[in-house]
């Protein structure tokens, strides 16, 4: 994956495909990914804002559990109500939740 900075913003470039991330959700974005690359065992630049982490990471309910408890600790967020996790299936949605309750 290429990363290019410009203008307050990330351009990500992977498989042809283009993401324009603004700077504070690059922030989140990399730093989620991290914990989730040392989670699943992947390569950090495999994971992108519309990587799915049921189909395109294979994680099971009780990986989703734990990787929702780190990310809880590390982003000081509070416990993410159960009928919620269910809307958080990309690495994206997960970067809007953290922003809308940080």
């Amino acid at each position: 994956m290429k990363q290019f900075y410009h203008f307050g913003f990330f351009l990500s470039i992977k498989n042809s495909k283009i993401v324009l991330i603004q700077e504070e959700k690059y922030m989140v974005f990399d730093d989620l990914r991290e914990i989730i690359a040392e989670d699943v065992r992947v390569d950090p630049d495999e994971i992108t804002m519309a990587t799915d982490l049921i189909d395109d990471l294979d994680m099971d309910s009780l990986e989703l559990v734990e990787i929702m408890m780190a990310i809880e600790e590390h982003f000081g967020i509070e416990e993410v109500p159960e009928e919620e996790l269910e809307n958080l299936r990309t690495v994206g949605d997960i970067v809007e939740y953290i922003e809308a309750h940080s």
